[in-house]
Formats: C-alpha cells, structure tokens, sequence
C-alpha cells in the first residue's frame, strides 16, 4: 500500500501545499494518507481541503487522522511505500519523528520549499512557483 504521511501544525495551508506539490509532479499517488496533528481544528480543515484535491487528481484514497506523531514509523513497514511531508509540520513534531527511527523505512520524506515564508500560507495555485521546489530529502542523503 502507498501511504502518505501529512504533518501539520496550526496551519492547514502548508501541509495541503506539499500534497498538491506532490500529486502535480507526479512523484507519488497515494492510496491512503494520513494526517499527523496535535492540532484537532487544523486536522480537520485540512482533511476537507485534501478530499477535492485528490478527486481533482483522481485518486480516491482513505484518509485518517492521528494525533500520535510516532505513528509514522507504525506505518512504516516493509509491504508499505510510505512517504512523510514534513511541510507543515512545526519543529519539534518533525524532530520527534525523524529521530525516533529509521528513516530509511520512508521512500520519500517531502519538503515544499519556498522563498518567503508567507507565500507557503497562501494556496499553492497563488504561489508564484518560479519560488518554489518540491525536495526529497530522501533523494539527497542516500
């Protein structure tokens, strides 16, 4: 199964950039997603922004909602392709799942960078994408 992991903070525009980075370069389809936030109101607005995307990108993919941030390495098994987006998750979130495992069990560990940090809370359409890029990290330390 192909799982993405989606982390948030406060802010649902981040992280629902990162999968829309994603699903527009073709890097990854997932099957299911899931959505890593402390942030109950953020995790909830960005599971209704993620459903008319996915359509819009014809997938129709199961989407779950975790407060645990350690669940990534529980999904993260050998008969999964899972990649993390780490885009709008907040610093200590990302430490905490990066440093608790192995993260080489991710195929892909997704950051959507951009210029200013306004414009990554901004829909990604309205981004001027000249300023952007979509980096695996996973691509750049193995």
């Amino acid at each position: 199964m192909r799982i993405y992991i989606s982390m948030t903070g406060n802010d649902h525009w981040p992280a629902l950039n990162g999968l829309w980075a994603v699903l527009r370069e073709d890097t990854f389809r997932p099957e299911r997603l899931v959505i890593l936030s402390p942030h109950e109101k953020a995790a909830g607005e960005l599971e209704r922004r993620m459903r008319p995307l996915l359509t819009e990108y014809g997938i129709a993919a199961d989407i779950i909602t975790s407060d645990d941030q350690l669940e990534a390495f529980n999904l993260a098994r050998e008969d999964h392709q899972v990649a993390l987006d780490i885009t709008g998750g907040d610093n200590e979130g990302v430490a905490r799942v990066l440093i608790h495992g192995d993260t080489r069990r991710f195929k892909h560990v997704f950051c959507l960078h951009t210029e200013s940090h306004t414009d990554i809370s901004k829909p990604f359409p309205l981004i001027d994408q000249r300023r952007t890029r979509l980096i695996d990290i996973m691509d750049e330390v193995l």
